[in-house]
């Protein structure tokens, strides 16, 4: 298969370069239309928060209020024009120094003259979990930029399972210890009629009051190191006592 950009053709001509190789013969070929549809996306609700500026540049935190918030891209609404800055992104659980981790950038820019206009103010990045995004925008010489408000998009994750009529379901989640599960559904999932499946909304959310934590299965030194260490140094303290007035009683006797 041979891709290539869309055409209003109607004869597209191909040709075969043999390479000194045996002609190929009996040659066919079919053409189709290839669609992409963009997946479903959805608005993250998102507050700027902890801005600074500094000499060369503009760094805030973003909040989406949840852990683990699955976004994609970011978009910022800015009032200058004619600018172009450097951007980095960075994700984290948690707004502490030194928890974030990069996860993509990009240039913003926005050029409006009488002869050129062109704009770029959403950056993208692979799917990322995290209730903070920090955000860096690079400067250099120029005055900070006037960022409005940004916009940040995530795609929705769903859970899709058999349900039989007049049954019950229980989903239990937020156990980190618990391997995803597989099922076979995954592998014919992509060819169901998805606007023929039934949609629920989870609902009073509870918590299992008849679940009981695994115990520990590591081994007593790697649970209470400090327990260990603490109780080698006591005997090594003992042992010098011992030694020492060992040494002491040996001294007297030497004298008598």
């Amino acid at each position: 298969m041979i891709s290539y950009p869309d055409t209003d053709y109607r004869y597209i001509r191909i040709t075969v370069w043999d390479d000194g190789g045996n002609q190929l013969l009996n040659l066919g070929a079919d053409i189709y239309i290839i669609e992409d549809t963009a997946g479903e996306i959805r608005e993250i609700p998102s507050v700027i928060e902890a801005k600074t500026e500094k000499s060369d540049k503009t760094e805030f935190v973003i909040d989406l209020s949840h852990k683990n918030t699955p976004s994609t891209s970011i978009g910022f609404e800015i009032t200058e024009a004619n600018f172009k800055r450097l951007v980095t992104i960075y994700a984290s659980n948690t707004n502490e120094a030194g928890s974030y981790r990069e996860v993509g950038g990009g240039t913003i820019y926005s050029i409006n003259t009488p002869t050129y206009s062109i704009d770029n103010e959403i950056l993208q990045y692979s799917v990322t979990r995290a209730r903070y995004l920090k955000i860096t925008i690079e400067n250099n010489n120029d005055p900070p930029l006037s960022i409005d408000a940004v916009t940040v998009v995530g795609v929705p994750e769903k859970i899709t399972f058999y349900a039989e009529a007049n049954s019950s379901y229980y989903l239990y989640f937020r156990n980190s210890n618990v391997s995803p599960p597989s099922y076979d559904i995954k592998e014919w999932f992509s060819y169901l009629d998805l606007n023929s499946l039934i949609e629920w909304n989870i609902k009073n959310i509870e918590d299992n009051t008849m679940y009981i934590p695994p115990g520990d299965g590591r081994p007593f030194t790697e649970r209470y190191p400090a327990l260990i260490w603490s109780a080698i140094a006591l005997v090594l303290i003992v042992l010098g006592i011992i030694i020492l007035a060992t040494m002491r009683s040996f001294a007297r006797d030497k004298k008598d």
